[in-house]
């Protein structure tokens, strides 16, 4: 347990910046998502939750359901993290800001249809499997630039050598992180699903 808080610390810069990302963008979906959900439409943004739910649609039973969200996220936390990596920090940072969007536009859209105070929407279906899956996406968000701003400040050191000894540490601390990191991150994306999949079996979700 200890080595899995030691590991989060380590990426706190990393993390508080992504969530910082995440909530701003996620105020500026509600209060804009009137002109906002013509483009996250166009961007194919809500195509991949239609399949999850269509999916679980198909058979809506506990085990479909939890291992269709599980398996998604799980699969959408590797891309954010392997892409990130790949491309400095560039992919988790777009993906934080749109899904921070997405979630803004989605309260205001079901407020509007529904005429519930999107508050209460948020605490009703919104909080019970987000308060492990939104720490585990900004995790992997958070990993996922590190490792990408890692990568560009190492290729700098080969033409800088005065900073190859700091990117050595660096990875070198990364190493030591990683590992914990991403089984708190399988951790709360599992958990995540049992309870979204819970909500959805009694109609909540």
């Amino acid at each position: 347990m200890e080595k899995w808080w030691l590991a989060i610390k380590e990426e706190r810069k990393y993390f508080g910046m992504v969530t910082i990302v995440f909530l701003t963008s996620a105020i500026a979906g509600y209060f804009n998502g009137d002109s906002l959900i013509e483009w996250l439409k166009q961007a194919g943004v809500f195509g991949e939750i239609e399949k999850v739910v269509q999916s679980i649609n198909s058979d809506p039973s506990f085990f479909n359901a939890f291992t269709t969200i599980f398996f998604h996220n799980l699969l959408a936390s590797v891309v954010i993290i392997f892409f990130g990596a790949l491309f400095f920090g560039i992919y988790p940072f777009f993906t934080i800001l749109v899904n921070g969007m997405m979630l803004g536009t989605a309260l205001l859209m079901t407020a509007k249809l529904s005429g519930e105070n999107p508050w209460v929407i948020f605490v009703h279906s919104i909080l019970p499997h987000g308060i492990m899956e939104l720490p585990a996406v900004v995790m992997a968000a958070g990993i996922g630039v590190h490792l990408g701003t890692a990568l560009f400040r190492r290729l700098l050191s080969f033409f800088v050598p005065a900073r190859l000894e700091a990117s050595v540490a660096e990875w070198k601390a990364i190493r030591q992180h990683l590992g914990p990191n991403l089984v708190v991150i399988v951790i709360l994306l599992f958990c995540a699903a049992l309870i979204e999949s819970a909500l959805i079996l009694y109609g909540v979700s």
